[in-house]
């Protein structure tokens, strides 16, 4: 698509905060499949996560997800082996973004500020008397723009998925854990007071 590649050659952060959320949500999936090697696998994703806070700040949304995520997935573990699973992701997390954010506290909170108060409300009010207001689920609005297709099979998709019987296993629990972040990503993007543009939602359409 022209579009990310637009964003890409303009180094934009959000396409690179994009591939870490993947990447990341890999990493719990593999958690969640080898039970041997779970922690490590744990550590890496919130190591990633870590990172692609780093890169954009719309990271914030999906990496709380992600959180709530291994809880849902190992939610057949005794509660305190959640809790430990739950706190190795989120350790090796703050121990990434704490010294960023204790040496950029400021700058981020300008930033976030910035965000709220965008220049680009005051441009449209400038250029067309009122500020738009943009539809909710934003996401799939932009999605059925630029991939029509691609969005209505998913659509299609999770519409047999949440309606078909049976107990859900490995693969299924993975899937419908996709499928809920990429949703619930969407309405809290939608609902938080942040500038309602394309590449707020980009940590969500690779996953």
């Amino acid at each position: 698509s022209a579009w990310h590649a637009n964003y890409y050659f303009m180094a934009s952060s959000t396409v690179f905060a994009a591939a870490l959320h993947l990447l990341s949500f890999l990493f719990i999936v593999e958690a969640y499949l080898d039970y041997k090697k779970k922690k490590r696998f744990l550590i890496l994703a919130g190591i990633v996560s870590g990172l692609s806070f780093l890169s954009s700040p719309s990271s914030s949304a999906m990496i709380f997800l992600q959180a709530l995520i291994i809880l849902y997935l190992f939610s057949e573990s005794t509660l305190l082996e959640r809790f430990n699973l739950f706190l190795i992701f989120c350790s090796s997390l703050v121990l990434i973004i704490a010294p960023y954010i204790i040496a950029n506290g400021q700058s981020i909170l300008e930033h976030l500020n910035n965000n709220i108060r965008t220049p680009h409300y005051i441009d449209a009010l400038d250029k067309l008397g009122y500020i738009p207001k943009p539809p909710f689920f934003s996401f799939f609005h932009i999605g059925m723009v630029y991939a029509p297709v691609m969005f209505g099979v998913f659509i299609l998709f999770c519409i047999l998925f949440l309606t078909s019987k049976g107990r859900k296993g490995h693969m299924e629990k993975i899937l419908f854990s996709l499928m809920l972040i990429i949703y619930f990503h969407t309405i809290i993007i939608d609902l938080l007071p942040f500038t309602k543009l394309a590449r707020t939602h980009f940590p969500a359409y690779p996953l």
